[in-house]
């Protein structure tokens, strides 16, 4: 469901008028999500060559955002509204013994981290990920892209989750923050495809995209190796309802 928020009526105007009404910028993340398995208790932490211990699986994630919503949300009430309201998971949850024949190396650190944050080996996996979206009956595919492209692993999320000493309950979801790469058709959200709205993509019916309208599909699928001999995830799917009145 569309969400309601406060946001700013038209930035170009010289006068930033506040309304409150309908996000007019909603828009899907193409993620990856860890399912946590074996809890770690509050108060305590676990460090990178131990973290697959407490992952049960991984998953699709849609994380829907309100981008207007979330632009205006300043401290201290921060993000909260533009993310709370929504969030998407497909169907089948593929062990890390299952991915195990897909797994491939993290791209290469940039600067190094602190000892507790590396393992042995680090390990992202080969995971095809495509997002559809579907508008007025026509399909357009809006994104491929490979989960290999991430930088930051879920062995450095759990670690980077819990040293504060913040637990992790079974059952609990975290996210890998949108699956992007470098080229045009390899952006996970609306903003980065368009620009924020600024620079529209097409549409298979030649219609201008900026955001999601009220009654559109959007369809992930994920596959870990190729078609024959890969494993899929199911479809995460779901579609923008109009907002409550």
């Amino acid at each position: 469901m569309r969400p309601l928020g406060q946001f700013v009526e038209d930035y170009t105007a010289a006068e930033k008028n506040i309304i409150f009404g309908p996000s007019r910028a909603l828009d899907y993340e193409l993620e990856v999500g860890a399912i946590i398995g074996l809890p770690v208790p509050p108060g305590t932490h676990i460090e990178a060559k131990d973290a697959d211990e407490h992952i049960f699986g991984l998953v699709l994630v849609n994380d829907w955002s309100a981008r207007d919503i979330q632009a205006l949300e300043m401290p201290p009430l921060g993000p909260f509204n533009g993310k709370n309201f929504g969030t998407s998971i497909s169907p089948w949850i593929i062990t890390l013994d299952a991915l195990k024949p897909f797994e491939v190396s993290a791209p290469e650190r940039m600067a190094p981290v602190a000892a507790f944050m590396e393992g042995p080996k680090s390990i992202n996996y080969n995971i095809h990920l495509e997002t559809v979206l579907k508008r007025n009956g026509a399909e357009t595919m809006t994104c491929k892209v490979n989960f290999d492209t991430m930088y930051w692993t879920f062995r450095h999320m759990l670690v980077h989750h819990t040293i504060g000493g913040c637990g992790l309950r079974t059952g609990d979801l975290v996210a890998s923050g949108t699956v992007s790469g470098e080229a045009d058709d390899e952006h996970g959200c609306l903003l980065e495809l368009t620009m924020n709205g600024k620079k529209p993509s097409k549409l298979r019916d030649g219609a201008a995209l900026r955001y999601l309208e009220d009654g559109d599909e959007v369809l992930f699928t994920g596959i870990a190796g190729d078609s024959n001999a890969g494993v899929g995830f199911g479809e995460c799917v779901g579609v923008v309802k109009p907002a409550r009145k």
